[in-house]
């Protein structure tokens, strides 16, 4: 919140690509000796390592503060953030459970490995949305449209969307084989439609 209301995009940037990277590294120095739950653990660590490296950008700014500060304003987007937090952590971890539970380790590590990678592609499009908050609330604010600046965030992530989906989908084997290798080959037909 406080890089987005900043406008400090770069860097906010930077920390949407070390997320996505700290998870795949996590998941994959985890996956093969935990399995699922490796794959959990991997994006938990990954999202809290990002946490300490945001908290580092911030300290200047947190320490700089002097007196008492006003959360009560503060309280309805720190809930959204928990709320919004939990449903994507709950969406990346659920399925792995699920197919874990209902079908073998060999369809489950497919899986996981498929969802790996699918999540990294879902979490590239979260930049545009993270950049067009804080331009829709300043236009809001103006007095001015804001119409522009959501066709133009809706048409990127939809272009994008479907350009990552055909890409992943064509060349799909070859990005398991290369990821995690040939006994993962097998999930490479769901890695266009996750």
């Amino acid at each position: 919140g406080n890089l987005q209301g900043h406008h400090r995009f770069v860097s906010f940037s930077a920390l949407t690509v070390l997320v996505a990277l700290s998870r795949m590294v996590f998941v994959i120095a985890l996956v093969y000796g935990f399995g699922a739950f490796g794959v959990i653990s991997g994006n938990t660590i990954g999202v809290a390592v990002t946490f300490f490296v945001c908290l580092l950008l911030l300290w200047k700014d947190f320490t700089a503060f002097r007196g008492r500060y006003a959360y009560g304003p503060v309280v309805p987007f720190i809930a959204i953030g928990l709320l919004t937090t939990l449903a994507i952590g709950v969406y990346l971890s659920v399925p792995l459970i699920l197919v874990e539970h209902y079908f073998g380790r060999v369809q489950s590590g497919q899986f996981a490995a498929v969802a790996v990678i699918g999540n990294a592609a879902f979490f590239v499009t979260g930049g545009l949305a993270a950049v067009a908050f804080p331009l829709v609330a300043r236009r809001h604010a103006a007095d001015r449209s804001t119409f522009g600046v959501m066709a133009a965030s809706l048409g990127l992530c939809l272009g994008m969307g479907l350009a990552g989906a055909l890409f992943l989908q064509v060349f799909s084997h070859k990005i398991m084989y290369a990821f995690a290798g040939h006994a993962y080959v097998g999930g490479a037909p769901l890695l266009g439609s996750y």
